[in-house]
């Protein structure tokens, strides 16, 4: 925070969301959401004239975030963009989260798993671990607003098959509920799967691939204008693959809204180019796990994301 508001000209808000093992999945994102709102009526300046179904206030944002912060980042910064409206231009974001599916890919291939290093093998491991902790079910780590990844491609692996021993939501428990009272006493001692012996993570079955499809995000039905970024990872780090992938996604994207004919009608051949680099999208890789830390380097890395944010600002 401290090298942000020395950097920075504009008013600095750190947002402390709730993302825990009680406080799960979609929590985050409702309080980033929230965060945002507050941010947008109370810290940006009143349009002195207010047009029907026009945002009564003006401005410019910035976002920046780390891991699961970034992943969180990353999605408001896809979503929070709309045209003629306040909101997000440049978003900065460090190792983030993108694709909390691709961890199902990985292990699928012997080969893919000797050629990573012991480091990024046991990141990889720690993240499938903090996974099972903050969503109830698989399928909410296939939401977008989860793994921002996919707003542009769909995932690679089919949603994987929940078992009876992981934990249920309310609505889940009320079901159950319902089902052993219909069926009688007799059954409930057969089928409850409180009485089964909890299996193992090793002894469930591996998520099944599926063909990746490419998606056109975001639609013009939307009227977003996606805002530059700037993505930064680590050599070392399982998901500095992921990175690589959103900042071509990004690429892409920007190039697709900006190749066009005299007459507005984009190319049918366009994804079969190699997207250019227009600057609005900086990717970058650094040694090690290239975390925004106390460490000399990790200042020297936040520092470099705050100045390129205020540059986008201006």
């Amino acid at each position: 925070m401290s090298i942000l508001r020395s950097s920075l000209s504009c008013p600095v808000v750190r947002v402390n969301y709730r993302c825990d093992k009680t406080h799960r999945y979609p929590t985050a994102i409702h309080d980033v959401t929230s965060a945002l709102d507050f941010i947008v009526s109370n810290l940006l300046p009143r349009r002195a004239l207010v047009r029907p179904g026009r945002s009564q206030h003006t401005g410019r944002l910035a976002i920046c975030g780390e891991l699961l912060g970034g992943q969180l980042a990353t999605a408001m910064a896809l979503t929070e963009c709309r045209i003629g409206e306040p909101g997000i231009v440049a978003a900065a974001v460090s190792n983030p989260i993108a694709d909390w599916t691709a961890l199902d890919i990985d292990p699928l291939s012997d080969g893919a798993k000797r050629s990573k290093s012991e480091v990024e093998q046991l990141n990889l491991e720690e993240l499938c671990a903090q996974r099972d902790v903050i969503f109830r079910k698989p399928e909410h780590y296939f939401d977008p607003f989860a793994s921002p990844t996919l707003f542009f491609r769909s995932p690679g692996v089919h949603v994987p098959k929940q078992t009876d021993q992981q934990i249920l939501d309310d609505m889940d428990q009320l079901a159950l509920f319902g089902r052993e009272q219909y069926v009688g006493p007799e059954s409930i001692i057969n089928a409850s799967p409180v009485k089964d012996a909890p299996k193992s993570r090793e002894g469930e079955e591996s998520p099944s691939t599926t063909r990746r499809t490419s998606e056109r995000y975001p639609s013009k039905a939307f009227n977003l204008r996606l805002p530059s970024f700037r993505i930064t990872a680590g050599l070392d780090n399982a998901i500095g693959a992921q990175t690589a992938e959103l900042a071509k996604l990004l690429k892409q994207s920007f190039a697709r809204q900006s190749r066009t004919t005299a007459f507005g009608i984009k190319s049918s051949w366009e994804d079969e180019w190699a997207a250019p680099d227009t600057g609005r999208v900086i990717h970058q890789m650094y040694a090690g796990m290239g975390l925004w830390s106390a460490t000399h380097e990790g200042k020297a890395r936040m520092t470099e994301a705050a100045r390129w944010l205020g540059q986008e600002l201006q």
